[in-house]
């Protein structure tokens, strides 16, 4: 199941931060979660305008998002989030909710551009004076570089490619994302029949056994070369003969190739069992080539490579 997405438009006021995030929730069908208003709510409720408010929009807006997520919804944050403290709330959230947190950092080169804009802003906000340039450039000084990877916009550009660039990386990081959960899976689904056939093994009784090798499969052991499953299961009644209480194991697999449909592995293997009385530990490299045959994995290939002792 692919994650919910917490995606964070940060940067310093007049920053166009929230025209991009008003253009992002738009444009993907997200809830957006804007931290000043929430203040101003706050501040119009009776409580005066102080540290604690601003600290407590960013807790109602957590709150929101959490709701959310339990729809099964991504949402929007547009939040200044210049001190550690700020982005501290968004890292646990997305931790708490696994959430991917996507962040998204707007700045403007411009100055010029950057200044008119402050000076001409005019939000109405409840209680929230509008900002002086004084005070962009105190929150440039508190401003702490974000740790996590981001894309930073200029929006000294126009809205349209900003908002294209934002889209488009919302959506890769989403599909790398997907990749990354599906290989995941599959990573566990194969190792899971290996540890399954590993059992088989030593359940010293082919017909457990043969539900995980093809009819025509081709087996190499050191002592020949073994075509189809009847001349296997030969070779391990002979070899269940030949060694008394053996145990097989099969460690350090690492996945050379591997599909929806095909699969390949090397490992270690060792047989530890008795032989004419006395104990004897084998040891060497395999490998397996798998075909998943009507949805269901089977080995197609086996090589198992004594080491000399």
């Amino acid at each position: 199941m692919t994650k919910n997405d917490l995606i964070l438009l940060s940067g310093l006021p007049g920053s166009g931060k929230s025209t991009l995030a008003e253009a992002v929730a738009q444009k993907l069908g997200l809830p957006l979660f804007s931290v000043d208003p929430i203040e101003s709510a706050i501040i119009k409720s009776g409580i005066e305008k102080s540290f604690e408010t601003g600290y407590a929009a960013y807790l109602v807006a957590e709150a929101l998002a959490i709701e959310q997520f339990k729809l099964g919804s991504s949402v929007v944050v547009d939040a200044v989030n210049a001190e550690e403290e700020a982005k501290d709330v968004w890292r646990v959230l997305a931790k708490k909710q696994d959430a991917d947190l996507i962040i998204i950092e707007c700045t403007t080169s411009n100055t010029a551009l950057h200044k008119k804009r402050i000076e001409a802003r005019v939000r109405n906000l409840h209680g929230m004076p509008e900002i002086t340039w004084e005070r962009v450039e105190e929150r440039r000084r508190a401003y702490t570089p974000w740790k996590e990877q981001k894309l930073k916009i200029d929006t000294g550009n126009e809205l349209h490619a900003n908002l294209e660039e934002a889209v488009q990386y919302i959506q890769e990081h989403d599909q790398n994302e997907a990749i990354t959960d599906d290989t995941v899976k599959l990573h566990h689904e194969l190792e899971t029949f290996l540890k399954a056939y590993e059992k088989a093994a030593n359940s010293r009784d082919f017909t457990n056994v043969a539900s995980f090798i093809t009819d025509n499969a081709v087996f190499w052991f050191t002592n020949g070369e073994f075509n189809g499953k009847p001349a296997i299961q030969k070779a391990f009644e002979d070899t269940y003969e030949s060694i008394q209480d053996e145990t097989y194991t099969i460690s350090n697999i690492e996945w050379t190739a591997m599909s929806d449909l095909v699969a390949a592995c090397i490992y270690n293997f060792q047989s530890d069992g008795i032989v004419e009385g006395k104990r004897q530990v084998y040891v060497g490299k395999g490998t397996s080539v798998l075909k998943r045959i009507n949805g269901e994995w089977q080995i197609v290939h086996e090589h198992l490579s004594k080491e000399n002792t």
